[in-house]
């Protein structure tokens, strides 16, 4: 029942399952794979699980241990995931301890979001790592004994942004495992993580969504559009989140800027540029370019997939303006223009300074045209 709630990885629930069946559950785990592909929702079922009143294996979905789960309440359950550093905050103060009012609402909301759809993403403004206080409250809490007869469950998404203090910290806890706790870390870059770390969990690496998992459940789940869930599961590359971005209304005003941005890149002079950034900071929030660069990527695939001639590629939203902009610029360097992307986003997600970011992408956008066509 419950393990149906997460789309497609139909490979990883079994392996998860089978262990659960055999009491062959590692202590801590390992998920690897991009945003969207389902890392958490699986973390959550298998929290679900190990705590469920009724069923080890697939949780109910019914008693009051699994709702205490959903609703991210349960005491044997912790999330951990990047926070903002509070005024005058030291590293021995509880992780939450110094942070706003502000802080704490903005968290609030992003964890009633995040129980009503463990699919969304938490994004915090400058929240952009995992703090050694937060590491140090995962040892406090794991030294208590679990409530009931369940297993304490730790949930560390992003956790490629624990930094050398918190990696550290993280480290001697999981040499030091209880028997009654569960570690698992979600990551898109394993690499980034300590190879002590890695070592000590069992990894396990996500799939791709296949267009059908990804169709159906656009049209189960959020209500889209037969023909608008085909099209979006075609372009998202395997990623739910991208798949329900192309289908959100509510960004429409974001890609026609993110759009018009490149256009002032490729036609304006530097000053023109320069204004329109000063303008763009003034008007969005971070996560707001987030979502823009996001699109943009997308937007720069399609192109590529057209030029290429990529089977499906006629079926891409905004073809017209595409097949204008490939005939443009024939040598744009695609594979480059969507690295600079990712590694723009990251550096929103690190509290970097929002227009100096416009300016390296308008900087590295400019350079990837190539050899203009001339009329």
């Amino acid at each position: 029942m419950s393990w149906k709630s997460i789309i497609g990885q139909s490979r990883i629930k079994q392996l998860l399952m089978t262990s659960l069946e055999h009491g062959r559950l590692a202590h801590a785990y390992l998920f690897v794979g991009e945003a969207g592909l389902g890392k958490y929702p699986t973390a959550l079922e298998l929290a679900k699980c190990v705590n469920c009143q009724q069923s080890p294996f697939d949780a109910c979905d019914t008693c009051p241990s699994c709702a205490r789960v959903k609703e991210l309440q349960h005491p044997n359950l912790s999330l951990v995931f990047p926070l903002p550093v509070g005024k005058y905050e030291k590293s021995n103060d509880p992780p939450l301890s110094k942070l706003s009012d502000a802080d704490i609402s903005a968290l609030k909301q992003e964890l009633k979001l995040k129980a009503e759809n463990p699919y969304h993403q938490i994004r915090i403004e400058r929240a952009s790592e995992i703090k050694v206080n937060s590491i140090r409250e995962i040892r406090r809490q794991a030294a208590f004994t679990s409530f009931d007869t369940g297993r304490k469950v730790f949930i560390i998404l992003d956790a490629e942004k624990m930094n050398e203090e918190s990696s550290n910290a993280f480290l001697k806890t999981l040499e030091e495992p209880t028997p009654d706790t569960l570690f698992i870390l979600l990551t898109a870059r394993q690499e980034a993580l300590l190879p002590t770390i890695v070592s000590r969990c069992q990894v396990i690496r996500f799939d791709q969504l296949s267009e059908k998992d990804l169709g159906y459940a656009l049209v189960d789940r959020y209500h889209v559009p037969y023909d608008d869930a085909v099209a979006a599961a075609r372009l998202a590359n395997g990623s739910i989140l991208r798949a329900h971005q192309y289908v959100d209304r509510g960004t429409t005003d974001r890609k026609e800027t993110a759009v018009n941005f490149l256009r002032t890149i490729l036609s304006k002079s530097r000053k023109e540029i320069n204004d329109r950034i000063l303008e763009l900071d003034s008007e969005y929030k971070r996560r707001d370019f987030t979502e823009m660069f996001l699109f943009l990527q997308q937007w720069f695939r399609d192109a590529m997939r057209m030029r290429e001639e990529v089977a499906g590629s006629q079926d891409v939203p905004d073809r017209g303006s595409i097949d204008k902009f490939n005939s443009n610029f024939p040598a744009w360097e695609y594979t480059n223009t969507i690295e600079v992307l990712e590694r723009s986003i990251s550096l929103l997600d690190k509290n970097v300074y929002i227009p100096l970011i416009l300016i390296n992408v308008a900087h590295n956008l400019r350079r990837a045209i190539g050899e203009k066509k001339t009329n």
